[in-house]
């Protein structure tokens, strides 16, 4: 039947062939990384730690090579007041972490100015791939 009917084969959306497999894994990474370099244009990024913190500590370059890998600027926030290398310029947390209602630390988040719509992008330490998949999940659920 698929031979006669290839709309109904499978395949065609998500090949099993190894050439066509990385043809596919190419082209949706290609998108990954149009549609988190397009968020900079409308989202701001928090990055929310502790000094104290060896899960924020860990974090901090994983942070890095994110806002490196997509041209994001990254504004950190300090829950005690102590600097993490890689972040001097921090920002005090002057009741912010409340107020988004940040609970777990570290947390990493992209916030529209305008809408309020929050990405919650990663909390605890989080590697690089899954906060690239969890964006993708999240602006699908976007309203």
């Amino acid at each position: 039947v698929v031979y006669n009917k290839p709309h109904l084969d499978h395949t065609l959306v998500s090949p099993v062939n190894q050439k066509s497999r990385h043809l596919y894994l190419d082209h949706e990474k290609q998108q990954t990384v149009e549609s988190i370099r397009d968020l900079k244009e409308e989202y701001g990024l928090f990055f929310f730690y502790s000094s104290q913190c060896e899960y924020c500590h860990q974090f901090a370059p994983i942070v890095q090579q994110f806002s490196k890998n997509y041209g994001w600027e990254v504004i950190a926030i300090s829950a005690d007041g102590g600097t993490i290398p890689g972040f001097s310029e921090n920002v005090m947390n002057n009741g912010i972490l409340e107020n988004w209602r940040v609970e777990v630390l570290p947390a990493l988040v992209a916030i529209n100015p305008k809408t309020g719509h929050v990405l919650p992008i990663a909390y605890g330490l989080t590697a690089l791939d899954q906060m690239e998949t969890r964006i993708m999940t999240l602006l699908k659920e976007k309203p």
